[in-house]
């Protein structure tokens, strides 16, 4: 009889978990202070102890049910707790403050006991802070650095690809001439780098996409076969993905993503 009861209340308990399971809802935000946008910050959600972390633009996303409990932290700043509300669903993108924490010193208690009293005499006694005036150095050095001549562009992507090997013909060969110096020099400074720059981002963009939201976005979220989901990012391509990417534009990406799956998924079933 006991072992009975103890089956139903584990499979009563595994019946209730799954049920709050499905009412999860992934939820979108953004933490910002006055400045601006807050990387890094902690969001936990207090009722089912997961959590996660603002991203380089200070954007998150959790998986929440109404009436739960966001805490929201990070140094320096005043915790913040928010409960979740209907209006916080959808691709909307929540925005939280976060305010910064002010610390005060009552008092500072000074155990040095061959002090003499006298602040110039003090002062001289104290041992130099190399460490400190190294770091103020290496601080004032990279304030040099001109960031505009700065590579940004290159990924992982990038440095898989092989160098490229300039060959340069011969103008000889057993003393006949194949083709003239001069036209090859002219047909280089003809050769359309735009196109081929553009070409590159465009073959790179899926794979930044998938590297930026994750396989499992595109099967759980979207329902997009591991298989298609790069068939399926050339399916969106129509709507501007790239000038989107390049702009951070990550949210709208995202909704035109669940608006065009139902339609992809759709013509993949009919093939």
């Amino acid at each position: 009889m006991r072992q009975k009861i103890l089956f139903l209340l584990i499979l009563f308990g595994s019946v209730l978990k799954s049920v709050s399971q499905k009412n999860q809802k992934f939820l979108y935000g953004v933490v910002k202070d006055k400045i601006g946008v807050v990387t890094n910050a902690h969001i936990i959600n207090l009722n089912t102890n997961k959590g996660t972390f603002t991203n380089e633009l200070g954007e998150f996303r959790i998986l929440v049910k109404k009436n739960d409990s966001l805490q929201i932290s990070f140094i320096g700043y005043k915790t913040t707790t928010i409960m979740v509300k209907d209006n916080h669903f959808g691709m909307v993108q929540n925005s939280f403050p976060l305010k910064k924490e002010i610390y005060e010193l009552d008092e500072v208690v000074l155990k040095k006991h061959n002090l003499l009293g006298k602040l110039e005499l003090d002062i001289k006694q104290t041992p130099d802070d190399k460490v400190s005036y190294m770091m103020d150095e290496i601080l004032e050095g990279i304030k040099d650095i001109n960031m505009s001549q700065v590579n940004t562009d290159i990924d992982n992507i990038d440095r898989m690809k092989a160098p490229v090997i300039n060959i340069k013909p011969p103008n000889f060969y057993q003393g006949v001439t194949l083709f003239n110096s001069n036209w090859l020099n002219k047909s280089k400074k003809n050769i359309p780098l735009k196109k081929t720059d553009n070409l590159e981002k465009r073959t790179q963009l899926p794979f930044k996409i998938i590297s930026l939201l994750g396989k499992k976005t595109f099967t759980n979220e979207f329902k997009i076969p591991e298989d298609k989901i790069h068939e399926f990012i050339d399916y969106c391509s129509n709507r501007n993905l790239e000038h989107l990417f390049y702009q951070k534009k990550i949210i709208t990406i995202i909704t035109i993503f669940q608006e065009e799956s139902s339609k992809f998924l759709k013509a993949i079933k009919n093939e």
